[in-house]
């Protein structure tokens, strides 16, 4: 069974960016590309009776135009990947969520962090967080700024947890690609404390061989966004990777996240896996 890449679009300009980037990855891995529409189809409750009707087979026509032209359009970027396309009723949360049940092929989810509308960057970047929260398969979230497909230099940020070992393995499953993987630590912790969960790490994680010769690079910085993309910068990475773990209710409840504020201000294409806890 070929591996897909779900590619969510609403047909909007910062949406194909993403589809882009994620058929470019996708013709660099020789996976296939599900490009997925969800819609939702409104009408006045006063008017006649068959306006409903009618207002359905409209959202129903136009989603199936703007499909046939988005994929035409990807096609002529990259004719030789195979892109299917699907449009569904729902909200997209939802209808990703039923799609990932029915499609085992379904390897990972590439999107885009701004949608069609004029409402605020934070609205849509909460849409590409609830698909993140709710996907039990890495999210490849996109700028609407990223400039080039480049993938030479990832930066895995690791809280040298043991369960790095399931995110980097589903890493190199996703992106079974040559590039150049550095590990980074943020820490406040003394040379002594750092130096022993260094090695406790190293030895935990000892069945990945380039994790027994990795260079942690130990970073003397707090866990913020911003510090993150200062970070990203000074290393000229082209993209980000973070293991989420999936957190009991409460805790997240009571939890800053850090993976909603990557989805509401990606800086870097940034790949979310999510783990375990």
């Amino acid at each position: 069974m070929m591996k897909t890449l779900l590619i969510p679009t609403d047909f909007s300009d910062n949406a194909f960016i993403a589809s882009q980037y994620g058929a470019h990855l996708a013709s660099k891995l020789g996976y296939k590309v599900l490009v997925y529409n969800a819609y939702i189809v409104l009408y006045a409750g006063f008017e006649e009776k068959g306006a409903s009707v009618q207002q359905i087979e409209w959202a129903d026509e136009e989603a199936t135009k703007g499909m046939k032209s988005w994929i035409e359009k990807l096609k002529s970027y990259y004719p030789n990947l195979e892109i299917e396309g699907k449009c569904e009723r729902g909200f997209l949360v939802d209808a990703i969520k039923d799609e990932l049940k029915e499609d085992s092929s379904i390897i990972g989810v590439v999107m885009g962090s701004k949608g069609a509308t004029n409402l605020s960057e934070t609205l849509f970047g909460s849409t590409t967080y609830a698909v993140i929260k709710n996907s039990d398969i890495p999210v490849l979230v996109v700028p609407s700024n990223t400039p080039d497909f480049k993938l030479e230099k990832a930066g895995y940020f690791t809280g040298l947890n043991d369960h790095d070992a399931i995110a980097l393995n589903t890493m190199n499953d996703f992106l079974a690609l040559d590039s150049e993987k550095l590990f980074i630590h943020l820490s406040s912790q003394s040379k002594e404390e750092l130096r022993v969960d260094l090695q406790d790490w190293k030895t935990k994680l000892g069945e990945l061989d380039y994790v027994k010769t990795a260079d942690v690079q130990v970073v003397n910085s707090d866990r913020s966004w911003l510090s993150i993309n200062t970070i990203a910068t000074g290393m000229d990475l082209d993209l980000l990777v973070f293991s989420r773990p999936q957190k009991p209710f409460f805790k997240q409840l009571f939890h800053r996240s850090l993976t909603k504020e990557i989805s509401n201000h990606p800086i870097l294409p940034t790949l979310i896996i999510p783990v375990k806890d």
